[in-house]
């Protein structure tokens, strides 16, 4: 008997949300297009937190970096590692395969050609590891990238530059310009470097203010020893996606295994870009919330209409027995149905949408100033959903239906048969 009732509740419900088709098509159409907006968000957002993150480790901070202790309180750049043969014999023996890793130093420094200049980062870089760690070798637009070679300072050092730079000075590949800095006691020196490559970085800043040099040549400057290559710090870097959790449980890690170094992830050296992939979420939340809301309105709207009309059909149920309970349920499944309809459309069509653009990407190179002076931000992004998207999308579905039927299904349990019956009511 029980499963009796439940096949003419669903028989039922079925049959009553047809009863008005145009009204029926407006609501499933608001449903259809709100739940492929909120997917289609999903995707996007999902995409451009991967371009925010992904440029930003590529830009030469890293997943992680191993630092020489006390460096987060001081930033200063000058701390250098000891006994760095060691450190790197147990940074392989510690890391996971999918990471690579490469030693560093930095100084500020200017470039200076004629009466033009500009204060830039040098970077000293190890070239056959460096490729395996930051976007600079992919990002090369004109020349090559550095090669493992011997330096002197006697000669033009080999650099690359951003193409930002290269418009400011007007150079080309095999020019020179000035580079000078400071060495370790507060010393000036100059060297003449040589272009053998320009890169384009997804981040203007990063075009404007990083010159990469190898690391011999610039330790030579700041140390004075030839025979010595001095490092600052190792970064580190995953070939595949790694999610919070797992990048926090690595460092930890990595912290009991070099207690007398600093374990620092690119979102304890960037904390902005954290903050605003978190403000972006909240946001979205409210995003979500207004077209859900919406919904909601014309999902009750519709439910209660469709209740008044059958006030009098409701009213000769109730007289013949029938139960307020199953009048409730009926108007729920009513609202439940409608709903999944259009948001199994909805977000069937934002999937296919996502699939197709996950490859090609979404070129905001229109936006791209704006875009590019945002906290690691570049102009290509890939949207892509996971399934927990999906079922997340779907649940809020469920959700809305019920909360919208509540009001609706108030009424019904409030009529009055015998006045309804002679349309007294």
């Amino acid at each position: 008997m029980h499963r009796l009732w439940n096949h003419l509740l669903v028989k039922l419900a079925r049959r009553n949300i047809f009863r008005n088709p145009k009204r029926m098509i407006i609501v499933l159409s608001a449903s259809f297009v709100g739940f492929f907006g909120i997917c289609f968000i999903l995707g996007f957002m999902n995409g451009f937190f991967d371009m925010m993150l992904g440029t930003t480790v590529d830009t030469g901070l890293g997943h992680l970096q191993l630092r020489p202790e006390g460096y987060l309180e001081t930033r200063d750049p000058a701390l250098e590692l000891t006994n760095t043969s060691l450190l790197r014999d147990k940074i392989k023996q510690s890391l996971p395969s999918s990471f690579s890793f490469s030693a560093r130093i930095e100084r500020e420094g200017m470039l200076k050609l004629d009466v033009r200049m500009r204060g830039v980062m040098i970077l000293g870089i190890d070239p056959p590891t460096e490729v395996r760690v930051s976007g600079f070798a992919s990002w090369i637009t004109k020349g090559s990238f550095l090669r493992k070679e011997e330096v002197s300072l006697n000669q033009p050092v080999p650099i690359l530059l951003g193409e930002a730079n290269a418009k400011k000075f007007e150079l080309d590949l095999g020019d020179t310009i000035v580079l000078t800095l400071t060495d370790k006691n507060s010393e000036v020196k100059s060297v003449l470097g040589q272009v053998v490559g320009f890169f384009h970085s997804p981040v203007e800043p990063v075009d404007k203010y990083t010159v990469l040099m190898p690391i011999q040549a610039l330790s030579q400057l700041i140390y004075g020893e030839a025979e010595k290559n001095h490092i600052q710090y190792f970064v580190m870097l995953s070939h595949q996606k790694i999610k919070d959790d797992m990048l926090n449980t690595l460092k930890q890690k990595l912290q009991k295994v070099f207690p007398n170094q600093e374990i620092i992830s690119f979102s304890d050296l960037q904390p902005g870009i954290q903050s605003l992939i978190e403000f972006s979420q909240e946001s979205m939340g409210v995003f979500y919330v207004i077209i859900l809301s919406g919904f909601a309105l014309i999902l009750l709207n519709t439910i209660l209409m469709s209740v008044l009309e059958r006030k009098r059909e409701m009213g000769i149920l109730l007289a013949l027995g029938t139960r307020p309970s199953f009048l409730v349920k009926l108007i729920v499944l009513e609202s439940f149905f409608i709903t999944s309809i259009g948001a199994i459309f909805g977000i069937f069509v934002g999937w296919l949408l996502i699939l197709l653009l996950q490859h090609s990407g979404v070129d905001l190179s229109f936006f791209a100033k704006g875009m590019e002076r945002m906290a690691g931000a570049g102009t290509i992004v890939y949207p892509r959903l996971q399934v927990s998207d999906l079922g997340v999308s779907f649940f809020l579905g469920v959700i809305i239906s019920i909360v919208a039927s509540l009001y609706p299904a108030r009424q019904v349990v409030k009529i009055d048969p015998a006045k309804t019956i002679r349309n007294l009511d």
